[in-house]
């Protein structure tokens, strides 16, 4: 989530990424991977497979009616779940009602921000959270952790059966915080650095998951941003200074990493 190309060490990048290195290492790297420049087009796109003329609506709003991959995949006799960030159920200002997990194809669900955008919530520490439809505070903790335990716990529950877990984590969107691994950052680059080592290693632990189960090598793991980074961000790619232009038609508001691993395929 607001996660421009020059945020992996693989692609030039400055960050701390050695996870999602790996991944790219072993799979595939795609070099000129675009999205819109803004999160909800994105996501909207990519869950119909429909370009955004015919399936974008209105900023924080899926269509209920829409058929997502989650249909497709529930379909065929996959488990399906959704964890991370939702912020598809309206925007709170023009009375829209956006899709559910539920009518949106997808078995479970663990989401920040599952309610339309009038009440948002914190999505680090502290979080509201919805399970399945029913949102709480968790006065501690970090969302993040709380979420990627969730996701180990699905695909735990589901090693014996083919399944679809969609993971739009939150990491490092805005506000900039730090996080259990990095407590003493203060600026807001410094947390911003903190938030994108943080994600690859929670992409990491979803990694180890699969290995552990030994369902590694018959899991197909893509992962992708939805937008460029936040603009007061500023970050080193191959040692040239890149703006984020999150909110932009521009190539720093647009370019993204897109990995791909699936052994032996």
């Amino acid at each position: 989530d607001d996660l421009g190309v020059e945020g992996l060490n693989v692609y030039g990048g400055e960050y701390y990424t050695p996870r999602l290195d790996g991944l790219a290492r072993d799979g595939l790297r795609f070099e000129n991977a675009h999205a819109t420049p803004l999160c909800t087009p994105t996501r909207v796109r990519m869950m119909t497979g429909r370009e955004n003329a015919k399936s974008y609506q209105a900023f924080g709003y899926l269509d209920p009616k829409a058929r997502t991959f989650g249909h497709v995949l529930k379909e065929a006799g996959y488990r399906t779940a959704v964890v991370g960030k939702w912020q598809l159920s309206g925007n709170g200002y023009d009375g829209r009602i956006g899709a559910t997990p539920r009518q949106a194809g997808f078995d479970e669900s663990f989401l920040w921000q599952e309610k339309s955008l009038d009440a948002k919530g914190s999505r680090y520490w502290g979080p509201t959270l919805s399970r399945n439809g029913q949102s709480r505070i968790h006065e501690s903790g970090f969302g993040p952790e709380l979420q990627t335990a969730f996701a180990l716990d699905f695909i735990e529950r589901n090693r014996s059966g083919p399944f679809f877990l969609y993971y739009p984590i939150v990491l490092p969107h805005a506000p900039w915080v730090t996080t259990p691994d990095s407590p003493n950052a203060r600026s807001d680059k410094d947390r911003f650095a903190g938030m994108v080592s943080y994600m690859d290693g929670q992409v990491g632990r979803v990694l180890d998951k699969l290995a552990e189960l030994g369902l590694d090598k018959n899991t197909l793991v893509i992962f992708t941003s939805d937008n460029g980074t936040g603009r007061p961000i500023t970050t080193y790619r191959n040692g040239v200074a890149v703006r984020g232009e999150k909110g932009l038609p521009t190539v720093s508001g647009t370019h993204v990493a897109l990995l791909a691993r699936w052994p032996g395929r």
